[in-house]
């Protein structure tokens, strides 16, 4: 039996901030999801609040090419203790390879799957974003990290895999991608339209669901042989313009997030073109890897890329590749920058590194920048199978495993809601010392605030200007094997005018 069913949350509610949490007990409650909406470069609810979003990637349902088990299963259980890390959106990769397995034929068996996964994260407050994933293009061309697309919709041109670089410029997955963006037909239609079926099955099954925060088009999508330079907006746009058109004949109103291909994301998202249109419920989810890379000089990653992908772009700008902090500061201002300009809001899709003290360090400037941009971002990963790279936050069993820092840095102090607009979040890794500023708006409702037992194992003060808004918490204790695990919502009332918290470690 997994420890969570054994050792459950246990639950109070106190109207003032005490140095040390001691053993409570009382009912357990949940936090409530609401339906979510663009509105300008924020993403709100009914009532105008605005979620910051701290999450993770959950790929307990993609079907890897199977000399590559990569997912672990989940269970309820999982979302408790996400809730407790402070965790309010999960990134859901789906296969299309089980959601469509024959050309317009739909697994009725994997969207309950999917459904009872949402109703699990909806339980414990968390959003979830369904993400039609590929990584290859598709399990069956290659015995590594590769999912997504059915076997009937993979068309190479005879190209055989030679991996290249991770297999990011494989022959076959490039041969397949040209493919698909050719819309080349199967039973009389392009593959697009297929794609296009599976997203409005998607939507049809989940519009009226307000735990589902939207749509994922696609991940890290690879210009197969197109010219970088002109591939977004020749080809991915369009197929995004009809992708949209596809879930909003049922769902009008959800948050659909769009990423830029995988080379504009390499070199800064130079090649993202502007489409007025993307205001429409658009949100723009750039993947932040820049420092995973940071031992991958720029000749080799020349040498080994290929001429014919990207050697223009990278020209066009070097540094977010050069695995920097400078650099990855660059790729969120970058990312920032395009936000602002197309008047969208943006999410960090994924961000991850190694269990290493270098990987942790990285990590931490993730955090940094997020709170930095007030942007909300999605670790990759939440399990991930022994013997896969380790880049899982939890073990199988749940427990932290041999480097609880990890969940520390992702557990950091952070906004769930905010009522008004965000204007200072910074956490101090060094000190432990958290503040956040906000001009708040009454009419967009309270505040809530997460703090973690990890990060204040010995209880917080906390100080509040204006001194006499009236601060709740509630307190979830979730124990298990390795520690018992304090987590503390403050919320802050409905009000008007500039608000700052201040928390410090009462050690």
């Amino acid at each position: 039996m997994h420890w969570l069913a054994k050792l459950p949350w246990v639950v109070t509610s106190c109207l003032f901030l005490g140095p040390r949490l001691g053993t409570l007990t009382s009912a357990v409650t949940t936090s409530t999801v609401f339906p979510l909406h663009v509105a300008g470069r924020s993403l709100r609810g009914p009532e105008g609040q605005v979620p910051w979003f701290r999450g993770v990637n959950v790929n307990a349902l993609v079907a890897y090419n199977p000399h590559f088990p990569e997912a672990v299963g989940i269970h309820a259980r999982d979302f408790v203790e996400m809730h407790a890390l402070g965790f309010n959106l999960v990134r859901l990769p789906l296969s299309l390879s089980r959601l469509e397995p024959r050309p317009g034929q739909f697994s009725q068996a994997y969207l309950t799957a999917i459904s009872q996964v949402v109703g699990w994260a909806s339980a414990n407050g968390i959003w979830v974003i369904l993400d039609l994933h590929q990584d290859r293009y598709a399990a069956s061309l290659y015995p590594g990290e590769s999912d997504g697309f059915p076997s009937w919709m993979v068309k190479t041109f005879g190209l055989k895999t030679t991996p290249i670089l991770g297999n990011i410029t494989d022959p076959a997955v490039q041969g397949a991608f040209t493919s698909f963006w050719l819309d080349r037909p199967v039973d009389g239609h392009g593959l697009q339209y297929y794609y296009d079926l599976a997203l409005k099955q998607l939507a049809s099954k989940f519009a009226q669901n307000p735990a589902v925060a939207g749509y994922d088009v696609m991940n890290e999508p690879n210009p197969g042989f197109f010219p970088p330079l002109s591939f977004a907006g020749t080809v991915l746009f369009p197929f995004y313009h009809r992708a949209v058109a596809a879930i909003r004949s049922v769902s009008s109103s959800q948050p659909i997030f769009l990423e830029p291909d995988v080379v504009s994301m390499m070199v800064g998202y130079q090649s993202w073109p502007q489409r007025r249109w993307l205001r429409q419920g658009i949100v723009f989810e750039p993947h932040m890897y820049t420092g995973t890379y940071r031992g991958l000089n720029l000749s080799h990653f020349l040498s080994t890329l290929g001429a014919h992908l990207a050697t223009p772009m990278v020209r066009a700008n070097l540094t977010p590749w050069n695995g920097t902090l400078a650099s990855l500061t660059i790729a969120y201002r970058k990312a920032q920058g395009l936000a602002s300009r197309e008047d969208v809001p943006w999410l960090v899709g994924e961000f991850g590194d190694s269990p290493t003290a270098g990987g942790n360090a990285w990590l931490k400037d993730e955090i940094r920048l997020q709170n930095r941009y007030a942007v909300g971002g999605l670790l990759w990963l939440w399990q991930i199978r022994s013997g896969s790279y380790p880049w899982g936050l939890v073990e199988a069993d749940g427990t932290f495993g041999a480097d609880p820092e990890r969940a520390q840095i992702i557990a950091s102090p952070h906004p769930l809601t905010v009522g008004g607009t965000a204007m200072k979040s910074r956490f101090q890794f060094s000190n432990r010392v958290y503040t956040f500023q906000y001009r708040a708006l009454k009419s967009q409702g309270a505040t809530a605030v997460y703090l973690c037992g990890l990060t204040y194992p010995n209880g917080f003060h906390l100080t509040v200007s204006p001194a006499n808004l009236h601060v709740t918490q509630s307190v979830q204790t979730f124990k298990n094997s390795e520690l018992n695990l304090p987590a503390t919502r403050l919320t802050i009332p409905a009000t008007n005018g500039i608000v700052q918290i201040s928390i410090t470690p009462a050690d």
